[in-house]
């Protein structure tokens, strides 16, 4: 998840930390950290190094403003029936702390309470 007071800020800011996320993911798939068969573990090497960003943003993670996260998050409890989820704020490693800050002060702040 990533929280900002922009959609374009929400869109630009995490781009490097997240391809370096699903990059890494490829990689630790192809070198056979990703447990099951070859052709399982090919196939998600395959789809891992494929995404382009805009399949990242739609399919993979929820960035977004407040707004936003609140109609992503709403959509996909009511779809799939979740009761909660669970926060990577920095999968790459290299966003900066007030940034992780900011997108925590987002989501706890905005975003939780207008899901309860």
């Amino acid at each position: 998840m990533y929280a900002a007071p922009s959609d374009q800020a929400a869109r630009e800011e995490p781009y490097e930390n997240t391809m370096f996320f699903f990059r890494r993911q490829a990689e630790m798939a192809r070198g056979g950290v990703v447990g099951g068969t070859v052709e399982r573990r090919q196939s998600r090497v395959d789809k891992l190094a494929g995404l382009s960003y805009d399949e990242i943003l739609t399919k993979r993670v929820a960035f977004g403003t407040a707004s936003g996260l609140v109609e992503r998050l709403g959509r996909l409890r009511d779809d799939l029936g979740l009761n909660g989820v669970i926060a990577e704020l920095n999968p790459g490693g290299m966003l900066s702390m007030e940034q992780m800050r900011r997108t925590l002060r987002i989501l706890t702040h905005e975003v939780m309470p207008a899901l309860r």
